[in-house]
């Protein structure tokens, strides 16, 4: 609700605590759900989607999507440079095998690059029906406001304006959803790639 005065926007709330709306004028309303990043001891990312729930960084991932999936909270487990190989891979393949919830889902961002062939995890998500969501994932800096909504995904669905977090947890969470879903946008490419990953290893460098 920090938006500024001038803005012309206005915030409304719907029937849900984890939901908000931004109206302006006659243009498109826009919704907006909290979630979560959610960092395990293993150092994996789990994201929790249209949710009020909070947990703790640095919890064992197991614990974590057990907590999140018995709640009906969508889960992410998102790709992450160098985190899906080895030892932590072998962590998403056994999350992915032995899943039994419709809540738990894949995820693609924009960081990402290019050249980067699509990761065989997806793959073998794909072959247990679980979802493949994408997002932009903006970095913690300055200009990576331009990349909010560069990269994301798109699904049809009944929506119900008044409870839009619940709405998108019954769409996801349906079955044979995986063939309804359509990305959009664009990955980084090799410079934009490079570049950011300079600038994340040069603030990790400065804050020691």
């Amino acid at each position: 609700r920090g938006f500024p005065n001038d803005s012309g926007y206005r915030v409304l709330d719907t029937k849900e605590d984890e939901s908000i709306i931004l109206a302006k004028d006659s243009q498109p309303q826009c919704y907006i759900l909290k979630g979560r990043q959610i960092v395990t001891e293993e150092n994996l990312e789990v994201l929790a989607i249209a949710t009020n729930q909070f947990l703790e960084d640095g919890l064992p991932i197991e614990t974590v999507l057990e907590t999140l999936l018995e709640n009906h909270t969508i889960s992410i487990l998102a790709w992450g440079f160098g985190k899906w190989f080895f030892k932590r891979g072998k962590i998403i393949e056994g999350i992915i095998d032995r899943n039994m919830s419709p809540y738990l889902m894949v995820g693609d961002n924009s960081g990402r690059p290019t050249f980067w062939s699509t990761p065989g995890l997806f793959k073998r998500a794909r072959a247990f029906d679980i979802p493949l969501i994408s997002g932009s994932d903006p970095l913690p800096f300055k200009k990576e406001i331009y990349k909010v909504g560069s990269y994301g995904f798109s699904v049809e669905g009944e929506f119900n304006p008044e409870e839009p977090a619940g709405s998108l947890r019954d769409i996801l969470a349906s079955p044979g959803i995986y063939e309804l879903i359509d990305r959009f946008g664009h990955r980084d490419n090799i410079i934009s790639f490079f570049r950011r990953q300079a600038k994340i290893y040069i603030r990790k460098y400065l804050k020691r």
